[in-house]
């Protein structure tokens, strides 16, 4: 009879050892899986910056960052934008978005290009510079003739000590090309690699846009900016309406 008992209560000890043990191999393996997770690289996880740009009127005009010699841009004056400021050092595998959110209308006549031009900067470090052909274009509610494929797609981004970002979308018209689209987004990858960090407080895009023939002085001949009114002037509009309808009761 004792030996039962005691064979009973040693059977019982071991079940209880057994489930305080896994009890707390579980907490050990949790805290474990945690601990890891948060040590992996940044790398292996992927980040998204989105810019918005509304454009506003035509303002100048201006050669040098035009993608030919000879062929002018003009510069639109950005009503709104969001500032660029980013840590890409502390990123892994980033995509940046610059979404142009204006329509614009096209009308070529004869063989021409059209190339929209974002720049930010003018220190550029080569060392550590993210330089590449991988820039990719987006529309929204395109309508009209096809686009051929770029002629121009590029990504210049300075590395470390950098201001400069410049991304330039340019394609080559046939004569009588015909297009218009609500908003474009201009897209590239920035890896984890790149480690250039942009100033906390932001720098503003300056925007340039060729819409012309060749040999044309005009840049924006063909290319119409439907510029869309700032919340504020649209409150005005509406307040003024008011009192247009309250006058006319």
């Amino acid at each position: 009879m004792l030996y039962c008992l005691t064979a009973s209560n040693a059977r019982r000890h071991r079940t209880s050892f057994a489930a305080t043990a896994r009890r707390g191999v579980r907490p050990l393996i949790f805290f474990i899986v945690t601990v890891a997770a948060a040590a992996s690289p940044r790398a292996t996880q992927a980040d998204v910056i989105d810019l918005n740009v509304t454009l506003g009127p035509e303002s100048t005009h201006y050669t040098p960052h035009a993608p030919d010699p000879g062929v002018s841009s003009a510069m639109v004056a950005a009503s709104s934008f969001d500032a660029l400021s980013a840590h890409f050092a502390d990123l892994g595998d980033t995509t940046v978005n610059v979404h142009f959110n204006t329509p614009i209308t096209a009308d070529f006549t004869g063989v021409g290009e059209f190339t929209i031009i974002y720049d930010i900067g003018l220190s550029y470090n080569v060392s550590g510079a993210l330089n590449n052909s991988a820039l990719s274009a987006s529309f929204l509610n395109f309508v009209g003739d096809a686009l051929p494929a770029p002629a121009t797609h590029d990504v210049m981004l300075g590395g470390p000590g950098s201001t400069q970002v410049r991304l330039i979308q340019k394609y080559v018209l046939a004569a009588g090309t015909h297009f218009s689209f609500d908003a474009l987004t201009l897209s590239f990858v920035a890896p984890a690699s790149f480690m250039t960090n942009f100033p906390a407080d932001g720098l503003s895009p300056n925007i340039y846009i060729t819409g012309a023939e060749y040999g044309l002085a005009d840049p924006m001949q063909f290319v119409h900016i439907t510029t869309i009114p700032e919340p504020a002037s649209i409150c005005m509009l509406g307040l003024g309406a008011l009192v247009f309808v309250r006058r006319r009761r």
